[in-house]
């Protein structure tokens, strides 16, 4: 793990260090120059996402916004030609709000077309903030800090850029799979973002200030998040989907989801709310979502290391509810 690690910095300082240089977005060059620009942007995101999925080391991660920020986000494929891509070029700022960058004399003809690394991008980078502020150890959550990054998020995952999710019962995409990676990491950002302000999901001793409607209303949507996120396991499953073209982010997004619905569990059976014949009918479906977390957790272990533990614990966990 540490040599990974060291070679993913290796090659994000090696990227970002041609970054001033490289990233013109003038309008000059051919097609081949601009295919050759997007290649040498794309290989400054993909170390710039590695950095930020697990948010290490934290001196890169901090500074993640500042790094990526002006540079223009990935393109869809297929919109490499010269012409569109001088038309339309978004960007982050340094507060990680999304722009545009116009290059044509009419802006009405500019169009964004769905990009799902661009989105990807977008979302990763409030990952990164929300793990370093997880990470931070402070007696009181930080309120602000926790519904602004759970904003940002909402507000990218809402953007009429970001692609929408696909059931069983449509036309199954040919990114299908990355697109669950998408959705997997808005509701991971959800989940791990707002636990904090719950007691029930963070440990933390509610003190007498606190508002139990606000609290309630917070484990709401976190238990929102995720059963979204199991029932996207469960139709990408139904769906006969291949599970080992998920991201191992993906993972531990469903470990993350099924650690809730364990807890939720727990504290149902703690108050004998599970006898009434709803929350039974609600106890089965979220057992099934976790079995989907195990099925994941097997194959995707395969292929990365940091998953294998998350195996082990979940049916050990599972046998003692």
């Amino acid at each position: 793990m540490d040599r990974a690690r060291i070679h993913i910095v290796i090659a994000y300082t090696s990227c970002s260090n041609f970054r001033p240089l490289a990233f013109s977005t003038g309008a000059e060059g051919d097609g081949n120059s601009i295919l050759h620009k997007e290649r040498e942007q794309c290989c400054f995101w993909a170390c710039w996402a590695s950095i930020c999925a697990s948010a290490i080391p934290d001196a890169y991660a901090r500074n993640a916004w500042e790094e990526a920020c002006d540079v223009p986000l990935p393109l869809a494929p297929g919109q490499l030609r010269a012409t569109e891509c001088l038309s339309r070029l978004d960007y982050m700022d340094m507060n990680w709000n999304c722009l545009p960058r116009l290059q044509t004399s009419n802006p009405q003809r500019v169009t964004n077309p769905t990009s799902i690394m661009g989105e990807y991008m977008k979302l990763i980078g409030v990952w990164a903030r929300i793990q370093i502020l997880s990470r931070t150890s402070q007696e009181e959550p930080d309120v602000v800090w926790i519904e602004g990054l759970s904003a940002k998020a909402k507000q990218i995952y809402e953007s009429s850029q970001f692609p929408p999710w696909s059931t069983g019962k449509d036309t199954i995409p040919k990114d299908h799979a990355r697109i669950l990676g998408l959705h997997s990491l808005y509701h991971l950002c959800q989940m791990v973002v707002l636990c904090p302000l719950i007691s029930l999901f963070s440990g933390r001793q509610a003190k007498p200030g606190d508002l139990r409607e606000q609290t309630r209303a917070n484990s709401e949507v976190v238990t929102k998040h995720a059963i979204m996120h199991g029932q996207l396991i469960r139709d990408y499953i139904v769906g006969r989907g291949d599970i080992s073209k998920l991201s191992p982010l993906v993972g531990f997004a469903s470990f993350v989801a099924t650690s809730i619905f364990l807890t939720l569990l727990r504290s149902g059976a703690r108050r004998h709310q599970d006898r009434q014949e709803g929350l039974v009918q609600t106890s089965h479906q979220l057992l099934v979502m976790i079995q989907d977390t195990i099925d994941i957790l097997s194959i995707l272990q395969t292929f990365w290391e940091p998953l294998r533990p998350m195996v082990n614990m979940s049916p050990i966990t599972i046998s003692t509810f």
